[in-house]
């Protein structure tokens, strides 16, 4: 078995102390903005939901209105 020794040479990440505060300089969300994309989300999916239930319904019609023509 060959055991190569670590390399301990700096990687450029830092692991911050447990007593070091953290900064808030992560991601924020602006809330109103994520409600108004869940608003559009869920008028378009009624939208596409009306689209599609219209498509099912689509070929039994034309199978009726086809056997019913002399």
């Amino acid at each position: 078995m060959t055991v190569i020794p670590a390399d301990t040479r700096p990687t450029g990440y830092v692991i911050p102390s447990e007593s070091e505060p953290r900064t808030s300089g992560g991601l924020q969300l602006d809330q109103a903005l994520v409600q108004a994309k869940m608003q559009e989300s869920a008028a378009v999916a009624a939208l596409l939901a009306d689209v599609f239930e219209d498509e099912q319904d689509g070929p039994e019609d034309l199978a009726e209105s086809a056997t019913a023509v002399p």
